[in-house]
């Protein structure tokens, strides 16, 4: 499973957004203490390549699927002035800092105060539970027109100590532009729940056990399959698989807080609300590594380092994508990481 979203991450790069009447609006507040609860609030890219006349881009969360061809053509001109544009939410508000403040001092000092946190804790139970909603750009790119729907998702996920656990997945209502592209889509837009089950170590991203809380241990930990993505990328990339597949102790939360801060290119964004309107603050990373310049962003807590959530934009041109700059192209937002007794 691994190898093969690798091999997909080598392709296309994740893409995904949320509806436009979920939209977060407003200028949010400096983040304030939050209510203590158990919860720890909690991408494949795109080359240049050949192939037939038609490609299938299905983008769902970490995966992808690559239909009708070997790859996807991004374009440096933008899409056709005779489509419409696929509906992408707002831009996160973000409040930036009066003046420029180091990323990596601020992680720093929001490391500490994971570790010292006691979200969550394991004391109800040692089974992962993640409750995470995201929306996402599904495109079919074809050599004359790209057609695309917005389809946002709950999923819900059990993870045992052994490493074996189950899922659902409840798709929203996929929105798209006009009747022609929904008639022009060829995949499936089922809004059925899906639930799904696994054995130990059939979906384990990483190495058995829990992440080190070690920052050189950690980084190997995280380093241990190919990417084919560069740093700083690489690892961002690798934090976002580790959170939207474990609950991590404060501790394990510490250390990644840490690497993050280390990873340069790092800048700290100011404060915002997350897409469930939590206070937090945005940290972010910006490259091209996916063929367009891209800017990725995590939402934490200041008052515990938990994540929020993390997302991608696009920021200065969408190729052959049939969105309007800039763009959101994927959020992912944890409303529930805890340790539980169900499973």
């Amino acid at each position: 499973m691994r190898r093969a979203e690798q091999q997909i991450r080598d392709v296309i790069q994740p893409l995904d957004p949320m509806r436009q009447d979920e939209r977060a609006t407003g200028v949010p507040p400096e983040p304030g203490p939050l209510t203590s609860s158990d919860d720890e609030q909690s991408a494949v890219r795109p080359r240049p390549s050949r192939g037939q006349s038609r490609r299938r881009v299905v983008l769902a969360g970490a995966t992808a699927v690559v239909l009708l061809g070997s790859g996807v053509m991004w374009s440096s001109s933008g899409p056709s002035p005779s489509r419409s544009y696929a509906a992408t939410p707002e831009p996160l508000t973000i409040v930036a800092p009066q003046q420029d403040q180091s990323a990596a001092a601020k992680l720093r000092r929001i490391a500490q105060r994971a570790a010292a946190s006691e979200v969550p804790t394991r004391a109800t139970g040692h089974t992962e539970h993640i409750e995470m909603k995201s929306w996402y750009l599904n495109s079919q790119i074809g050599n004359d027109n790209t057609v695309s729907v917005v389809q946002p998702q709950m999923r819900e996920s059990w993870r045992k100590p052994d490493g074996s656990g189950r899922s659902t997945v409840t798709p929203g209502t996929p929105q798209f532009q006009s009747q022609q592209d929904r008639r022009q889509w060829s995949s499936d837009t089922s809004t059925d729940t899906r639930t799904d089950q696994w054995a130990p170590g059939e979906r384990d991203l990483f190495a058995d056990g829990r992440p080190p809380t070690g920052a050189d241990e950690l980084r190997q930990w995280l380093h241990q399959h190919p990417s084919g993505q560069p740093e700083p990328l690489r690892t961002l990339t690798a934090v976002t698989d580790l959170l939207r597949n474990r609950v991590l102790l404060p501790q394990e939360r510490a250390t990644i807080l840490r690497v993050l801060a280390e990873l340069p290119g790092m800048h700290y964004t100011g404060t915002t609300r997350d897409r469930a309107g939590r206070p937090g603050q945005a940290f972010s990373l910006e490259s091209d590594d996916s063929g367009l310049p891209t800017q990725y962003t995590v939402i934490i807590d200041p008052t515990n380092g938990r994540f929020l959530g993390h997302e991608t934009m696009l920021t200065t041109t969408a190729g052959k994508l049939n969105v309007k700059i800039p763009a959101v192209t994927s959020y992912e937002t944890y409303l529930t990481k805890k340790f539980t007794t169900q499973s």
